[in-house]
């Protein structure tokens, strides 16, 4: 051993220590001092280093960080030659825990208490011992685990004024708002059935045994605000049926475990037969396709919904199962509408329950239950009856019981019920409140449940989101070919005038922060006293109408009627970019076939953008591609 043959600094001793299970062992070096109270030595440094020349320091009890001696070894952590080794002996005598190295050390004794512990104080352990990691280490370098992105997205979704509270207090350590809105971006849940949704079931299911993969489809409708919100560039609450107050949702939920999903949210202002069982077979045909045995289907007793299972029957009768078109194995889909929150009790027992309930549906005269329940009731025990028998019979290999308590409405309305706690705890949450809250509990299910890293989550939904930008291309390409053939100038009345002229200004202003470019700045910002100057890039074009220096006097007076001192007169020029912007956009608006298509946009804030930047190329008049994309991006 090189290292017995070299001076050591004064007072350490070398001790090899072999490990009793296995042909293994470390060097300790020891630098101790006698405890003259107690009367035994006491280990003031160590330096452990192990067979494969890795090492670990430890100071007053304390295991002291690596980057106390970074300079001093080739490669961080590792010894190479003796003298690396006599270096660090000779820093570590000097060294004294920091605040950073007792938080380290304060980590791992609550660390061990985890795995010593498996109790309800588990979480709690986790959570302290991850947040003094975090506390010695810069903002720039911190890596929050799964649980704790997870918390913090539904945290700051149920209140985010208290959650940047919570940030700025200084008593918890918590990723910043941006981190949480790049995760849930690449969740955003849409109307519908959808590409992002079609992959994170992909996730999902990829982390499902046989027996969750048996599901209950489960069919309900949440009323919403009457309302239309227009929110980074999407519009929420808008049909071409009117305003929505009603969104109609599909959830899935294991006949045999935990698992549950949102599948579509759809707003309508009202559900009809024929919208049910359209979303019932595209919803069925992509369970199928993905991997999902849809075993039966819940609603609730409501008129509508009573149509719809009349409806798969060929007789017009509410029919006890169907045939699942899209499987290749002729599985059965049962159909029930469960009149109360559980059904227990023996097979017999129901069915005996449905004979009774039958002779009393048929009986004339006396009191008794209303037509619809009577109906639900014995709809309810003879679907349970029959696909109890068939997950018995059919799935054997992985159902050994079923569990009736597990195929009913509770999950889709326990699942309205938090949705709702997201949004503040407000019963009438908007369209678009739902639909963000879905896709906090997508970022929860995928990080938390499933176990995805952050960056998986990332990578898989990349596939989504490229099909989401092909699909947003096509829509810009019908939208480009729709306004350069319309004809959307048109007067606008004084009032409007002024306040597009003050919108051209403040992104005068915002071009201008931007752009250092002096000869760009006068194209935008009308800076003279005098005269104006009547600025166009083509000396034989025409000027549009009310373009006049009548108009920009009005600009001029408009503005310096507002200017507290931060205001910019805009020219001719950025007053007509932003009038033409507006005006096409009013267009797209009113029409109702291109409005439902920029608004159906993934990106529709994005998608005007680029329409506007292809129009604005083919129409020179008054507008340059610079000042297009300095303008539009603000």
């Amino acid at each position: 051993m090189k290292l017995g043959k070299e001076k050591l600094p004064s007072g350490y001793t070398i001790i090899k220590m072999c490990s009793p299970e296995q042909e293994d062992y470390v060097l300790t070096i020891r630098l101790e001092e006698l405890d003259e109270t107690l009367g035994l030595p006491i280990i003031k440094r160590n330096l452990t280093v192990y067979r494969d020349l890795r090492f670990r320091m430890h100071a007053a009890s304390t295991e002291m960080s690596l980057r106390h001696v970074a300079g001093l070894t080739a490669r961080p952590g590792i010894f190479q030659s003796t003298a690396e080794v006599l270096n660090v002996l000779a820093r570590l005598k000097s060294l004294q825990p920091c605040a950073t190295d007792l938080k380290c050390a304060a980590a791992e004794l609550i660390e061990r208490a985890v795995a010593a512990d498996r109790n309800d104080g588990l979480n709690v352990c986790q959570f302290a011992a991850e947040q003094l990691r975090l506390s010695s280490v810069p903002p720039n370098r911190r890596r929050y685990s799964q649980t704790l992105m997870s918390l913090a997205v539904v945290w700051d979704r149920t209140s985010p004024k208290l959650y940047q509270d919570l940030c700025h207090s200084g008593v918890l350590i918590l990723p910043h708002k941006t981190a949480l809105r790049r995760l849930t971006s690449a969740l955003s849940v849409r109307e519908g059935l959808e590409a992002g949704t079609v992959q994170y079931l992909k996730m999902r299911i990829a982390k499902l045994n046989a027996r969750e993969r048996l599901v209950n489809l489960a069919m309900d409708e949440v009323h919403t605000a009457r309302a239309v919100e227009l929110a980074g560039g999407r519009l929420y609450g808008d049909s071409k049926d009117g305003v929505t107050n009603t969104i109609f949702c599909t959830l899935i939920s294991s006949v045999a475990g935990r698992y549950e999903d949102i599948i579509t949210m759809s707003p309508v202002p009202s559900i009809t037969t024929e919208a049910i069982r359209e979303i019932f077979f595209k919803v069925l045909k992509t369970l199928t396709e993905i991997g999902f045995s849809v075993v039966s289907c819940t609603t609730d007793g409501h008129r509508t919904n009573q149509s719809f299972h009349n409806g798969l029957g060929t007789d017009g009768e509410h029919p006890e199962w169907i045939i699942n078109p899209y499987s290749t194995d002729g599985a059965r889909v049962y159909t029930i509408t469960p009149p109360s929150n559980e059904e227990r009790g023996g097979l017999n027992f129901l069915v005996d329950f449905q004979k009774m309930l039958q002779t009393w549906l048929d009986r004339k005269g006396g009191t008794k239950m209303s037509r619809d329940t009577t109906q639900a009731a014995i709809y309810t025990c003879r679907g349970l009856v029959g696909l109890a028998n068939y997950l018995l019979d059919k799935h054997s290999d992985v159902m050994k019981y079923v569990l009736l308590g597990k195929v009913q409405s509770d999950r889709i309305e326990g699942r309205f019920g938090y949705l709702r706690k997201l949004a503040g705890g407000n019963y009438w949450a908007s369209v678009r409140q739902f639909l963000e809250g879905e896709a906090v509990v997508r970022v929860k299910s995928l990080v938390w449940l499933s176990g995805y890293s952050l960056g998986t989550v990332t990578a898989q939904m990349e596939e989504a989101q490229k099909l989401r930008q092909r699909e947003d291309d096509a829509v810009i390409d019908m939208l480009v070919v729709a306004a350069s053939c319309a004809d959307y100038n048109g007067q606008l009345t004084e009032g409007t005038e002024q306040a597009i002229a003050h919108v051209a200004g403040y992104l005068a202003r915002s071009v201008t922060k931007k752009h250092v470019c002096e000869s760009c700045h006068e194209l935008l910002v009308n800076r003279g006293q005098g005269p104006l100057k009547n600025m166009r890039l083509e000396e034989d074009s025409e000027p549009m109408d009310g373009s006049g220096p009548g108009l920009m006097d009005a600009v001029k007076t408009f503005t310096e009627l507002l200017n507290r001192g931060g205001l910019l007169c805009p020219s001719e020029l950025a007053v007509h970019v932003t009038t033409d912007m507006y005006l096409m956009y009013r267009w797209l608006v009113q029409d109702e076939e291109t409005r439902y298509a920029l608004f159906g946009c993934s990106k529709p804030r994005a998608a005007f953008q680029k329409v506007a930047a292809v129009i604005s190329q083919e129409d020179t008049r008054h507008v340059i591609q610079f000042v297009m994309h300095g303008a539009i991006k603000q």
